[in-house]
């Protein structure tokens, strides 16, 4: 395998699966823009050989396969390009800018046979397995509602890409993008929901100054509720603010609950909530089945990490599966279309372009 990026924070997806999965997959070629760090990573990840560009790399004949932690707005051209060089790809999440782009993408691993699959980690997180499993046994009576909050730790690096719209950055994209593959997996979505109740929260609306402009297009909160028409399931989400209060040092929280006619399934995860609390359920990786009110607890299941313990190696295991021919991967392209489509139906309500259709958007580097 070859990756197009010689970042740190690109490594951290596929240094999981190098570790506990050994022999599944090389990394046997790195390319990048700088080529002393690229070098440098190469020395110090083992990484065979270095590339003076990402079409050297996509030229090389023993790379099989490449992976691609790109900003946002450059993985659309890239996957293509890559496909187009005979070789199937794993993507970062988000898998394109928008719907049209992940379209694109369809049709090149249609024409070239190629494998293309994207690292949205809803789908190999433990504690989402876990719920799904229990709801498809009947545990909580037919669904009902579906709430998913995600917080994470405040962006506060004005110059990330995050907040650079012309690499497609703003937090729905980033990490909202989790909540709406989970409510869509956990739904069992047939068809695209109906979006209604849409609030976001500027860079400018929050007095954020950035680097590179933007601050009226960039995201750095969204909540909103979606209704799917076939089953009357409905949801809530909140998802990621950068840089609000709530997120100040490495206050990294998320929950989900899961109501039903006759209970509901709970995972609360707070990284600094205090022993015994009842926010530090998910510090102890428990799913909780509660009465329908909430107010008595039913039962209580551990989460079991599975056989590789990481949503990282889950995805690279179901890739290289994929590129096998032996199992089709749970995050398929056709996935990724809808979860894709939700998004650029968020940003429309909240008055916001959907991302790679801004003014000086950077689609190739």
């Amino acid at each position: 395998m070859g990756m197009l990026s010689s970042s740190q924070m690109s490594i951290a997806v596929l240094k999981p699966t190098l570790t506990t999965v050994p022999g599944l997959i090389e990394l046997s070629a790195v390319a990048a823009r700088d080529q002393a760090r690229a070098h440098a990573f190469a020395a110090e990840h083992g990484v065979a050989r270095v590339h003076a560009s990402y079409d050297a790399l996509l030229a090389d004949p023993d790379v099989d396969a490449v992976f691609i932690p790109l900003p946002p707005s450059l993985h659309c051209y890239w996957a293509c390009r890559a496909m187009e060089s005979g070789k199937h790809v794993l993507v970062e999440k988000p898998l394109a800018s928008n719907a049209d782009e992940v379209l694109r993408i369809q049709q090149v691993s249609a024409a070239t046979g190629c494998v293309c699959m994207e690292v949205m980690r809803s789908y190999w997180e433990a504690h989402v397995v876990l719920m799904a499993r229990l709801l498809a046994a009947g545990e909580i009576g037919s669904l009902q509602h579906i709430l998913y909050e995600r917080w994470v730790p405040a962006c506060t690096d004005l110059a990330d890409i995050r907040y650079n719209i012309t690499l497609s950055g703003g937090s729905t994209l980033d990490t909202a993008c989790y909540n709406v593959a989970a409510i869509m997996s956990l739904a069992s979505a047939k068809g695209l929901p109906i979006v209604s109740g849409v609030e976001s929260v500027t860079a400018k609306q929050y007095g954020l100054k950035l680097p590179k402009g933007g601050e009226d297009e960039i995201d750095v909160m969204l909540k909103a509720n979606l209704e799917f028409s076939d089953t009357g399931v409905t949801a809530r989400l909140t998802s990621c603010p950068f840089a609000l209060s709530e997120t100040e040092g490495d206050n990294e929280k998320f929950f989900i609950e899961l109501q039903g006619s006759t209970g509901s399934l709970r995972f609360d995860y707070d990284k600094f909530a205090p022993p015994g609390a009842p926010t530090n359920l998910g510090y102890k990786r428990e799913v909780v089945k509660m009465t329908p009110d909430g107010s008595e607890e039913l039962h209580r299941w551990t989460v079991d990490p599975g056989s590789y313990g990481h949503g990282d190696v889950g995805a690279v295991v179901s890739f290289v599966l994929a590129v096998r021919g032996e199992e089709e991967p749970p995050c398929t392209l056709a996935k990724s279309l809808q979860n894709t489509q939700v998004m650029d139906e968020l940003y429309k309500q909240a008055g916001l372009q959907p991302r790679g259709t801004h003014q000086g958007v950077v689609k190739q580097s």
